[in-house]
């Protein structure tokens, strides 16, 4: 082989050797930043037609509130609409206090959903506001469905919000919710709390909120409540 030849060879060699070190290299995506969703916060609203059971209970003391006494809960459910979220679904559970432990009640504080949907029918054709045959049993599949928590962090669970596409929002209070008597087909409540995270893009959602609504006491399919606040997630 000549000189020539061999030289060209070299040359060829060495350039395809160290062509490669001059390529621009891309750099590996950094999983940890890269797909991080930067978190917003919003105005959340929503309001809701409700229907609500009264489950009595044992008149008990109310923790933290001298002088009051638990006697019923009082769950439900109904339906409405919700910032970000469209048409949701709502369920609740609340114990009704008063001073006397009886009806009317002088207000409310949470209770778990969680237990609601386990609350028994007390005897067959009982009338309302008693709890029917099967006016719960919707809720077990929403509870499977979105893996409902009793509880997050030491915050009892008493409310869920969530649509068809499994956007889901948990919500606690931090005051008790306190009732007036407006009429005899009317009794306000209200009082304030914070969301404590949900599922899809609702997952670690926090914030706060005012609560507010009312129901009939001789209807228990006549009732309602909004949510104002804002939302983190």
């Amino acid at each position: 082989m000549s000189k020539s030849i061999k030289l060209w060879s070299a040359l060829i060699l060495f350039f395809l050797i160290t062509g490669g070190c001059n390529k621009e290299v891309t750099p590996e995506p950094d999983y940890n930043t890269q797909f991080l969703r930067a978190t917003v916060t919003k105005p959340f609203k929503m309001n809701a037609k409700t229907w609500y059971r009264i489950s009595p209970t044992t008149p008990a003391p109310v923790p933290g509130m001298p002088g009051q006494l638990s006697f019923a809960n009082v769950p439900g459910g109904g339906a409405g609409t919700a910032t970000q979220m469209g048409n949701v679904g709502t369920w609740f559970n609340q114990l009704a206090y008063s001073s006397n432990g009886q009806q009317p009640p002088a207000g409310t504080i949470a209770a778990p959903l969680l237990d609601a949907h386990n609350y028994p029918v007390l005897y067959p054709g009982a009338p309302l506001p008693l709890i029917q045959p099967n006016d719960f049993a919707p809720l077990a599949i929403i509870i499977n469905w979105l893996q409902l928590p009793a509880e997050v962090n030491g915050h009892v669970v008493w409310s869920v919000l969530y649509n068809h596409r499994g956007d889901a929002v948990f919500l606690s209070t931090t005051t008790a919710s306190t009732a007036v008597v407006e009429s005899e087909t009317r009794i306000n409540f209200c009082g304030e709390g914070i969301f404590v995270g949900g599922r899809g893009k609702f997952e670690n959602a926090t914030g706060t909120y005012h609560f507010s609504g009312f129901f009939n006491p001789r209807d228990a399919n006549d009732a309602g409540y909004s949510i104002d606040g804002s939302i983190t997630h």
